[in-house]
């Protein structure tokens, strides 16, 4: 994760890409997958934006959301700050 935030400021996005999506898979696997995932998500995200992969991006966002929104006890400002990335998004489209 770490690495691909590290990619990401490089504007290394093929290579934070990458690094995100194996986090994502290893987020899948630890007991409060939830809001590791959703914050993996989120970052991808953010990653496939900047790349103009719109589509895949509001896709992640989305997940993001839904993972942030489920949890027990549910961050109102990850929850809020997700929103806001979609909401740049959609205003870069």
């Amino acid at each position: 994760y770490e690495s691909g935030s590290s990619l990401y400021s490089q504007k290394k996005f093929a290579e934070a890409e990458a690094a995100f999506q194996k986090a994502a898979e290893l987020a899948g696997s630890f007991e409060d997958k939830d809001s590791k995932l959703a914050m993996t998500l989120n970052n991808l995200a953010l990653v496939f934006g900047a790349q103009g992969k719109h589509k895949e991006a509001e896709e992640n966002f989305k997940l993001s959301l839904e993972l942030k929104r489920s949890a027990k006890n549910p961050d109102l400002d990850a929850i809020n700050s997700t929103l806001n990335n979609l909401a740049k998004l959609y205003s870069a489209k």
